[in-house]
């Protein structure tokens, strides 16, 4: 009977229930991504825009607010509230529903480049304008995804340096600004846990999102072979040449 029931994951849960027990691989994400400097994000930002202006938006959207690529797209009606409150100096923006869980969250603003957020905003609606309110064009929300999809492999935009790793650039960014200005790193962790929505998976988001600022603080992690805080921390390139000139 005992063998039984361990056969049947009624054992102990630390040991029957993961996924080496029916033999499932383990996913790691440790070295999958990693935050893009600011010279790659140009450079995907280059590309994008070569493909469809509209894609460099959206990809600007993700940099400097944390969106997930399909966030990004649902957004759009969100953008002229969220350009108002940055106006007026407001912290935190309200996205209704994020991914995954499906509940509204707060994405916290990068203090440093509230500007250059207010900017991108801009000429995403200046984009939109034209574009039937869009920044992808489909016929609906799916239609948008697909379409996404197939211009971020046409822009070369995968791999190590994917729509993700803007992801990863602003939760670095948000981080080392928080600590700049006075927050401990856990502070800064549990701003930065919230403000992308990943929860409280600690493990899994400082061995992939934090991973190039560890020199910061011992309870940040760095994993083998990251890149170090240098990296990340360039000075800002001129968005103005990149993205906002036609």
């Amino acid at each position: 009977m005992e063998q039984n029931n361990a056969e049947a994951g009624c054992g102990n849960v630390d040991t029957a229930c993961t996924n080496d027990a029916p033999g499932a691989p383990c996913r790691r994400r440790t070295g999958v991504r990693r935050a893009q400097t600011q010279s790659e994000f140009a450079e995907t930002l280059r590309r994008a825009r070569a493909v469809d202006p509209g894609l460099a938006h959206l990809l600007c959207l993700i940099r400097l607010l944390g969106l997930r690529p399909v966030e990004a797209l649902r957004c759009v009606r969100e953008l002229a509230d969220w350009l108002v409150l940055l106006r007026i100096g407001v912290q935190y923006l309200r996205l209704p529903r994020g991914v995954g869980t499906s509940r509204p969250r707060r994405i916290e603003i990068i203090d440093p480049l509230r500007e250059d957020t207010i900017r991108a905003i801009e000429a995403a609606l200046e984009h939109c304008e034209t574009h039937d309110g869009k920044l992808i064009a489909g016929a609906d929300h799916k239609t948008q995804r697909n379409r996404l999809r197939a211009l971020l492999q046409s822009a070369r935009i995968s791999g190590e340096l994917s729509s993700q790793s803007l992801r990863h650039a602003y939760a670095v960014s948000l981080s080392n600004a928080l600590m700049d200005a006075g927050a401990s790193p856990e502070q800064a962790r549990e701003r930065v846990f919230a403000s992308v929505g990943q929860g409280l998976r600690a493990h899994m988001f400082l061995d992939t999102y934090l991973r190039e600022i560890g020199e910061r603080s011992h309870e940040v992690p760095r994993a083998p072979g990251a890149a170090g805080t240098g990296s990340v921390r360039e000075e800002p390139f001129d968005w103005g040449v990149i993205l906002f000139t036609r």
